[in-house]
């Protein structure tokens, strides 16, 4: 049986899902032993390692349409913690599960809990005070202040929504660890929902999601501290948008140097440091859902595109039409006449649109982009698969 290790630091299997999960390949080398057991340990026979004559490990995968969920958000309940932090979290929790009580109380029955184990033990008092704080902060705990003396015992529970809709959004939301641990916690077994695939790496950025949600919750200011490029400036955190089709996150944001809005991956973001409130936030946040009227992807310079292509196709091939009108976002559909269509959009990039053009190849009669070196690679391509798999010249 395997042993499930506990983990220092969940930025070093982020890392790790950072350059493999998402990016692919990198150095094998970067992929020592220690970090593979500790993987292995928790998706068990759903991750695969190779070592080489080395002991390297030089890929590993996953066939996400196997996972009932994912496995690595396991990982977050493994994590390690201080002993003081976790003896005082019990502590506390007992003492004020029904009672209420001042904070030197609280701490002076703690203290006596701890004796009970060892007759000569201090507990930190302002730690232990500030955990408290933390506490009324995370509404586990609730405080009332009475002639100037503040009171705290627990917060109410809270009911839980119906298991279904639990697993629904631990698997589909950001910050799914919460509904996963609840989800853990109440064996929650059978389930309604079944997922074709499951994003496992999406697990690992669940922490720095909450730090996001968090100061955009407080419209404070953020220093992203990034894996590779370390600190970059200082930015207004103000949406996350996830990609559907590729299972990315990115945090759509306000950098206060350039006063440009920008995207930054989700896992490309180590941590954080915090800011100060920023008071224009309601005024940045207007201006970024203009600007995303535009954005077909992630793209947001200021620059206006305009792309327009037609589609012809059998009267059986409705579907593609119902697809169009699905997927079309904010362009502009027009009947030219029976199984006959015209798609007309103004986008921030051009080449961000193209791949899902592409998915309508075998229908476009007619392309036409305001971007000409967009235009001039997209029929590149065309002729590209035009030579590989053999069509005729009038193809493109």
């Amino acid at each position: 049986m395997i042993e499930h290790k506990m983990i220092d630091d969940i930025n070093v299997i982020r890392e790790v899902s950072r350059k493999y999960h998402s990016r692919g390949f990198s150095s094998s080398a970067f992929l020592q032993g220690s970090v593979v057991n500790t993987v292995d340990s928790y998706m068990n026979e759903q991750v695969h390692f190779a070592p080489d004559e080395n002991g390297e490990y030089v890929y590993k995968t996953i066939d996400s349409r196997d996972l009932p969920k994912s496995h690595l958000m396991q990982l977050w309940r493994m994590k390690t913690i201080d002993e003081f932090y976790f003896n005082m979290h019990f502590y506390i929790l007992d003492i004020l599960h029904n009672a209420e009580r001042t904070a030197q109380e609280t701490y002076d029955i703690a203290t006596g809990y701890a004796r009970e184990f060892d007759p000569d033990y201090v507990i930190d008092k302002d730690r232990f005070f500030g955990m408290i704080d933390t506490y009324v902060e995370d509404e586990i705990l609730v405080m009332r202040e009475e002639n100037g003396v503040k009171h705290y015992t627990m917060a109410p529970r809270t009911k839980l929504p119906s298991p279904e809709l639990l697993r629904y959004f631990a698997e589909i939301a950001p910050c799914g660890t919460a509904g996963f641990t609840i989800e853990y916690k109440r064996q929650f077994v059978k389930s309604f929902f079944q997922f074709k695939h499951h994003f496992t790496a999406l697990a690992f950025n669940d922490g720095i999601l909450l730090d996001i949600f968090d100061a955009i919750s407080k419209r404070i200011t953020v220093v992203p501290i990034l894996f590779d490029e370390g600190k970059t400036n200082e930015v207004v955190p103000i949406k996350v948008l996830s990609g559907t089709h590729g299972g990315r996150d990115h945090l759509a944001c306000y950098d206060l140097v350039t006063k440009k809005f920008k995207n930054i991956r989700v896992d490309e973001i180590r941590e954080f440091e915090l800011g100060e409130k920023y008071d224009e936030y309601d005024a940045r946040y207007e201006e970024l859902e203009k600007l995303r009227e535009h954005v077909w992807l992630i793209d947001f310079t200021e620059r206006i595109e305009h792309i327009m292509f037609e589609l012809q196709f059998e009267p059986a091939e409705d579907y593609v039409l119902l697809r169009l009108n699905r997927e079309n976002r904010f362009g502009k559909i027009t009947k030219l006449s029976e199984g006959y269509v015209r798609f007309e959009a103004d986008v921030t990039n051009s080449y961000e649109i193209l791949p899902w053009v592409r998915t309508f190849m075998g229908w476009v009669t007619k392309i036409e982009l305001s971007n000409k070196e967009a235009l001039k690679h997209f029929k590149d391509e065309i002729r590209a698969m035009n030579d590989m798999y053999g069509g005729n010249d009038e193809t493109v």
